[in-house]
């Protein structure tokens, strides 16, 4: 189109024996553009010519014959398909992700793509239409054959990232992107709990014993002869003796020395004192360790003999009765985690108090796991305890807890969290890993409306349909017979729809606004000839308001 007039492009003519589905600008290069045909492939138009774009779906494309197509918020590309479902290439051709009923689609057919200004992708299918959040940080890692069971702990070391599982260890073999099981166990429960960098190695918690975990093997430092007898909890190395592993067990509490003259460990045996489950050990500045048992906390002090100077502490202390807190290293200090919110330790009066930074964080205690309280390179902490996830972030000199960015997961239960690299966190429960991106941004604060939907009579009769125009002038007057109204709205928000709540004020009526609720509608009765007003607001997903 120029000075208001069609003219020929250039080159074009080819297409006449073709029909054109879709013409795409390059984020990066908006002169660029990306014409995409019903049965010839792709090509790219740069204002004067026109070459093919060959890529790795080309063949998939031709077959299910490209539709439509749509720029993704990342800058990918795209593309509707007949019979293919939805296919999703870079700008440079790779083959992103393909969306179909083999994964989350209930039809191959695609007729439309549409990106609304949230980033959510819209597809329109012969049966449906989809909302995916395509430009969400979170996204959920399929768990092929179950591979994944009863995942405790996480840690990425000499390059390869690995979880303590129900079956030993896993590990993500980065060539394939699969998850694969560590082999060199023996036969029997398996079952471990957490996972301890010392140095080069990698030294694995199990019910079968202590490993050490070399690459996509295990080996055996000390195997439980059967039983209970050596079945390891947890895992902790010494700050006084960094040669020194204390080894957490189901009845009680060992260590294992490694012997820098031999390359060796050196297994210490048992401590006597302790019989209970080890849940986890914590080192505090003092030097000395915080022992969370199936029935108790215990603070140890252990001297060159390997006596066990132990104190209980418990509901005299402040705790709360009949339950015993979790207990996390951040920094020097050590941090209680209880059913009644965040506590510190108070060395003068001997007793817990609120956590001056963390006590606002909701708390619902069940089982957490090793790591339910993380810090990460930027010094960014990482929290779940079960109610809610939270990073507690560094603005402005200020500490700030934001809630915001792991809404999304908040019900997926008590999980464990790794801070990996590349500014990705990863979150694990039993069965069930989510992926972190933090190099997505979102836009939390993104403004929206709430919107009165239609107004119905007591008979239902529909006398505002939704329309700000001509609907709107019949509900301007109404006879006092039909005194009974209902009010039906929604908002204009669609990450997590279902979470929207609402609060409404009938004014003339009502006295101040309602209490916020997921009810899309409110109903009136026996209402006194006057004059009214409704009002709604919302709130969405962020707890960001309409």
């Amino acid at each position: 189109l120029h000075n208001d007039r069609l003219e020929f492009v250039e080159g074009s003519k080819f297409l006449a024996q073709d029909r054109l589905q879709t013409l795409l600008p390059f984020k990066d290069n908006p002169t660029k553009m990306l014409v995409g045909t019903f049965g010839s492939g792709l090509y790219t138009y740069n204002g004067r010519s026109f070459k093919p774009f060959p890529t790795d779906v080309d063949d998939y494309l031709k077959k299910n014959v490209l539709y439509k197509g749509v720029v993704l918020p990342d800058g990918n590309f795209g593309f509707c398909t007949l019979s293919g479902g939805f296919v999703i290439i870079s700008p440079q051709g790779q083959h992103i992700q393909t969306l179909s009923t083999e994964n989350i689609l209930p039809s191959n057919t695609i007729s439309e793509a549409f990106v609304d200004r949230q980033n959510q992708l819209w597809l329109a299918a012969d049966n449906a239409i989809i909302q995916i959040e395509i430009a969400s940080p979170i996204k959920q890692v399929r768990n092929k054959n179950n591979t994944l069971r009863g995942m405790l702990d996480a840690v990425r070391h000499n390059g390869t990232l690995y979880f303590a599982t129900y079956d030993g260890a896993n590990y993500l073999d980065n060539s394939s992107g699969e998850f694969k099981q560590v082999d060199g166990f023996p036969q029997g429960n398996l079952q471990s709990f957490a996972l301890l960098p010392f140095d080069d190695q990698l030294l694995l918690a199990s019910q079968a014993g202590v490993f050490h975990i070399e690459g996509k093997r295990a080996e055996v430092i000390v195997q439980n002869p059967g039983g209970l007898k050596y079945a390891v909890t947890f895992l902790h190395r010494s700050k006084k003796n960094p040669n020194r592993v204390y080894v957490g067990l189901i009845n009680g509490l060992a260590s294992i020395l490694w012997d820098n003259k031999t390359g060796k460990w050196i297994n210490e045996d048992r401590f006597n004192g302790i019989t209970d489950f080890v849940v986890f050990i914590r080192e505090d500045k003092q030097g000395r360790y915080w022992i969370n048992t199936g029935n108790s906390l215990l603070r140890v002090q252990i001297d060159d003999e390997r006596t066990l100077i132990t104190e209980t502490f418990g509901e005299e202390h402040n705790l709360p009765t009949n339950s015993v807190p979790f207990i996390y290293n951040w920094g020097e200090e050590v941090v209680f985690v209880s059913k009644q919110g965040v506590k510190t330790f108070d060395e003068t009066t001997e007793k817990f108090t609120e956590h001056p930074i963390l006590g606002e964080m909701p708390v619902g205690i069940r089982q957490l796991t090793p790591k339910s309280l993380v810090e990460d390179a930027a010094g960014n902490l990482w929290l779940d305890f079960g109610l809610s996830k939270a990073i507690l972030k560094q603005e402005n000199g200020e500490r700030v807890l934001d809630l915001r960015p792991l809404r999304r997961i908040r019900d997926i239960g008590p999980s464990l969290v790794y801070p990996d690299e590349n500014n990705v966190t990863w979150f694990a429960t039993a069965d069930r890993l989510f992926h972190y991106d933090g190099r997505v941004s979102i836009d939390y604060e993104q403004s929206y409306t709430a919107l009165i939907r239609s107004v119905s009579l007591a008979e239902d009769s529909v006398i505002f349909g939704g329309s700000q125009t001509r609907d709107l002038e019949t509900v301007r007057s109404i006879s006092f017979s039909n005194n009974a109204l209902r009010f039906d709205y929604a908002a204009a928000s669609f990450i997590e729809s279902q979470t929207n709540t609402f609060s409404t004020y009938l004014e003339g009526l009502d006295k101040d606004w309602s209490g916020w609720s997921k009810e899309g509608y409110r109903a009136y009765t026996n209402l006194q000839p006057g004059s009214y007003a409704f009002h709604v607001r919302a709130k969405n997903s962020y707890d960001h308001p309409s």
